[in-house]
């Protein structure tokens, strides 16, 4: 997937109906940008706001100035292209020009143009904090309390958490940096004072008392959650009482350790992790003995998600299971590590040169919940990477099917895709790749024969809209394939350019402000794709169209 980070080195055409047309100068080939950085609400021009011009094409083209006293800021010797604006103030958060949260806006600067006057926006964070205390209203230390968010994860709407603090030892807290919204909270102890109460209890047959995650407005049971919702600046308080209530045992085996002799004892070389399974988040962890067995206390009922992970970089072993736990322990659990297998391969560029192979990443798209949710911790930093012989190796795959890519671009801005996917000579391009164990030798065959789609995002009046999402969807039949999603933003003149779409049918859209994520939703698609246009992609060319702008809804 490309999200606004494209290779983005062609001249644009100047849209005369826009404001903010820049004056060219012939005297240097270097751009300009200056402006003023202003609150919402109300205008108030902000002082000593970082300003940083980074480029969209990962050419480390980038450039910072500093708001005066009057909000104002100047950036000169820029070279051109296409850029993101990004602004840091400490209790603030960058808005778009609809007071909307925003991740950076989107400019483009040709050779030797000045823009000035270009306005920026930011708005007062949000904050809650409160105390956390136990059933006799002393204060509790270490105690997590998350404000979570619908938001959309591998193309599902779920709960995640959003930002996070730990309770000090007055048992305050205080998270601070959230952007208006709603929002649930939910207090965890720490795993050590979870099962604080299990001393007190010899029989392993009865339950213990546990202080269990709390969510607000001070339930146990996450479906009784209710939401907070905050406004820009907001400053709520939001005090918790831990409840203590009967908690139970998880117990079981890790089946197939690596050999651990020579491990001196009390050693902690594996542990398995108990996550909630609505949210996400870790509430409990335990260490496995030598023998592989584990023994989760202070569990309160609900549904959990167990995963299994060794401390091994080189040969992880890594589980994960749900687990449900009904007012009583569940003992017996046997969880199975993972098969991890091995991709490996070369790289060939079928027409033309392929120097520069050494510029590109083969990646992995998940297709299974078990493995993408293990899959961000095996990744290395040179995990995948092509080597100067075309040759690649991703290592500690675990069991699952997976779509495959490559990401990067060509020293001259072009882009490469997967053309061919070659397995004992046969064409697997169309299906994903099955790992179990073992090693999977595929070759790639790369191709530059990519297209691209230049326009205009406009309003109802047809004037041009800055700033607006642009997403380019793949034929419904591969819309699993997130790498086959085109996503940029709009500039100041509401020019946009889709670069490095490989041949095929595309749906074209653009809303004035949608959650990232949202467009992986085939249900949040199928209300807006009627209204998109529809593009025929073939090698080298450039398409070009005007787009309606279309409203996301974001709360």
């Amino acid at each position: 997937m490309r999200i606004f980070l494209l290779s983005l080195l062609l001249s644009l055409t100047a849209i005369s109906s826009s404001a903010l047309e820049p004056a060219a100068t012939a005297a240097t080939a270097e751009a300009s940008l200056s402006g003023m950085v202003v609150k919402d609400p109300g205008g108030e021009p902000l002082k000593r706001v970082l300003v940083q011009v980074v480029s969209e094409d990962q050419q480390n083209r980038n450039y910072t100035g500093l708001t005066g006293g009057d909000g104002h800021f100047a950036i000169g010797d820029i070279e051109p292209g296409r850029y993101r604006v990004f602004l840091e103030k400490t209790g603030f958060l960058e808005a778009n020009n609809r007071h909307w949260r925003s991740a950076g806006e989107a400019i483009s600067l040709n050779a030797g143009q000045q823009v000035n006057e270009f306005m920026l926006h930011m708005m007062a964070a949000a904050a809650i904090s409160g105390r956390v205390v136990d059933e006799d209203g002393d204060p509790v230390a270490n105690v997590e309390v998350a404000a979570l968010r619908n938001g959309y994860v591998n193309g599902q709407r779920q709960l995640s958490p959003e930002r996070s603090e730990h309770s000090n030892d007055r048992g305050e807290y205080r998270i601070a940096g959230l952007a208006p919204g709603h929002y649930y909270l939910v207090a965890a102890a720490s795993p050590e004072f979870f099962s604080r109460g299990q001393k007190e209890f010899s029989d392993p047959a009865k339950p213990g008392l546990g202080y269990v995650p709390t969510y607000y407005p001070g339930v146990v049971d996450s479906s009784q959650a209710a939401a907070l919702e905050l406004h820009s600046g907001d400053e709520m308080p939001i005090n918790f009482t831990l409840i203590a209530v009967d908690t139970f045992h998880v117990r079981g085996t890790a089946l197939d350790l690596p050999d651990r002799r020579g491990i001196a004892a009390g050693d902690s070389q594996a542990a398995v992790m108990l996550f909630s399974k609505r949210l996400g988040t870790m509430l409990s962890a335990a260490e496995v003995d030598k023998q592989g067995r584990f023994d989760i206390a202070g569990v309160a009922p609900g549904s959990y998600v167990l995963t299994f992970t060794t401390a091994d970089p080189e040969t992880p072993n890594l589980g994960r299971q749900t687990v449900e736990v009904n007012n009583a322990d569940v003992n017996g659990i046997r969880i199975v590590p993972m098969s991890l297998g091995k991709i490996q391969g070369r790289a060939r560029v079928e027409t033309g040169a392929a120097e520069d192979l050494k510029r590109l990443t083969v990646v992995l798209q998940a297709i299974d919940d078990d493995a993408y949710g293990v899959m961000s911790g095996l990744a290395e930093a040179d995990w995948g990477r092509i080597k100067e012989d075309g040759s690649f190796e991703l290592k500690n795959v675990p069991a699952g099917n997976y779509w495959l890519s490559v990401r990067g671009a060509a020293h001259d801005g072009r882009d490469y895709y997967v053309e061919k996917i070659l397995m004992s000579g046969r064409n697997a391009s169309d299906t994903p790749l099955t790992v179990s164990g073992g090693t999977l030798n595929v070759d790639l065959v790369l191709s530059l024969g990519t297209g691209s789609v230049k326009g205009t995002v406009v309003d109802g009046k047809s004037e041009p809209v800055k700033q607006a999402t642009v997403v380019a969807l793949p034929e419904k039949q591969k819309r699993g394939r997130h790498d086959l999603y085109y996503i940029v933003q709009s500039d100041q003149y509401g020019r946009f350019i889709l670069h490095g779409l490989r041949p095929g049918r595309y749906t074209l859209l653009s809303w004035d402000d949608v959650e990232d994520g949202a467009y992986f939703d085939p249900d949040f698609i199928n209300v807006y794709e009627p209204q998109g246009k529809m593009v025929e992609i073939t090698p080298h060319l450039v398409e070009q169209v005007a787009l309606p702008v279309q409203s996301g809804n974001r709360e």
